[in-house]
């Protein structure tokens, strides 16, 4: 050991001695409360073991001290990223970026948090202007790479990500990416396999962890049948798509209006109907459904991300508030509590959008609409006539428009 806490703290880190270096830090902290290349240092690794709070605090306080310093304002985006919150992420990489125009990390820092908020084109020449500076530098590379998949819209080149593999052995977001190709071609099990690769490299790579949870769930077959159906969808060209998704709710609606013309057609029409619906709740409902399952059980637990452990446990919300409302309406004489079990069903679609198909401003937006409804629901069962059919109506209306900004949207 010597006299600099730094880098004493460095070589426990090289040996895995994580606490032993929190401890030092710590100390040193305390001794030099205004070293703020200390409080960034211990900041990052907090961070890393997972004391996020702890870390913010300590970040806030690096940059409050010295606003200059690149390393404190880069582990404060370090922090953010690892709390989710890209948009504070790219501000600290940005500063810190222009405070050393010659580090390739900030730049780094901030292609990842944009490629988080699906910025792609931003990300891209993020990750050339790195490789100009560091050549050799990995993350770049491998967000190059993504950028370049992201573009063209089609399944992820095995091929490339192979290569990537074999050039950059021990990076585990080299073999994520593999993993989710060998996904994407349907080699479920070989795709696990990769990801608990990746996961033994860095078992904090979220990119790893929700690809891992993926495969899990993608060895189900009936979950497995519905990605295969969902994909071709998505592989259409966009006029397709969209001329696909209105031409089955046109046939729903026709279906049903032949339906109330002709009874004698209803057995046949309604089980159609009922597999249209079905489709619709299972394609929302699949994941955050089964990462509920996944939740209950110890060696996949701490793999769901916290956004995926919120949509599991609003969708049972609402899906538990459906099913008492609906045996309420049959216990009691209450029709209207049928419509409102559909309605708080159908509130799952918003939360689990918030949650699983956004992140930033776009996710509050949706929390919003999502409770919202909610709101409007309940003043729909304890409003008069006339007034609850048009509360209900506003309820649904706010989940329809919800999802489809969580469709449409890229932030």
């Amino acid at each position: 050991m010597t006299d600099d806490p730094v880098a004493d703290a460095l070589e426990l880190l090289d040996d895995g001695r994580v606490e032993e270096a929190l401890a030092l830090l710590k100390a040193a902290v305390t001794e030099e409360p205004d070293a703020a290349g200390l409080r960034a240092l211990y900041a990052l690794i907090l961070a890393d073991t997972g004391h996020a709070d702890e870390a913010e605090r300590h970040a806030d306080i690096a940059v409050a001290l010295d606003d200059e310093l690149p390393f404190a304002q880069f582990a404060a985006g370090e922090v953010a990223f690892a709390q989710e919150r890209f948009s504070d992420a790219i501000r600290h990489a940005s500063a810190a970026s222009e405070l050393s125009p010659d580090d390739a990390d900030p730049i780094v820092l901030e292609a990842r948090a944009r490629a988080r908020l699906g910025d792609w084109d931003r990300v891209r020449m993020l990750a050339q202007r790195a490789q100009v500076l560091d050549p050799g530098n990995e993350g770049a590379v491998m967000l190059a790479a993504m950028s370049d998949e992201v573009e063209t819209d089609a399944p992820l080149d095995d091929a490339r990500w192979q290569t990537l593999v074999e050039k950059f052995p021990t990076n585990a977001f080299a073999r994520s990416g593999r993993a989710w190709a060998q996904l994407q071609a349907g080699k479920a099990t070989e795709a696990r396999k990769e990801f608990e690769q990746a996961l033994a490299l860095d078992p904090s790579l979220g990119w790893a962890r929700d690809g891992y949870i993926a495969a899990i769930k993608a060895q189900n077959p009936l979950y497995r049948g519905l990605l295969s159906a969902l994909r071709r969808l998505q592989h259409l060209d966009p006029r397709t798509r969209s001329a696909v998704i209105i031409g089955a709710f046109v046939l729903y609606q026709a279906l049903r209006f032949l339906a109330d013309a002709n009874p004698i057609l209803r057995p046949l029409i309604w089980p159609l109907l009922a597999l249209y619906l079905g489709f619709l709740f299972v394609s929302w409902l699949a994941d955050p459904l089964l990462d509920l399952a996944l939740l209950a059980r110890k060696e996949t637990r701490p793999f769901i991300s916290p956004a995926a452990v919120r949509a599991a446990v609003y969708v049972a919300a609402a899906l538990i508030a459906a099913s008492a409302l609906a045996l309420a309406a049959l216990l009691v004489p209450w029709p209207a509590g049928f419509a409102l079990a559909v309605g708080a069903a159908f509130t799952s679609f918003t939360f689990t959008a918030a949650y699983g198909h956004a992140v930033g401003l776009m996710r509050t937006r949706l929390l919003r609409m999502g409770w919202g409804a909610v709101a409007f629901l309940v003043l729909a069962g304890v409003a008069p006539d006339p007034w609850n059919g048009p509360l209900f109506l506003v309820a649904v209306l706010m989940v329809v428009v919800s999802t489809w900004m969580a469709r449409t949207s890229r932030t």
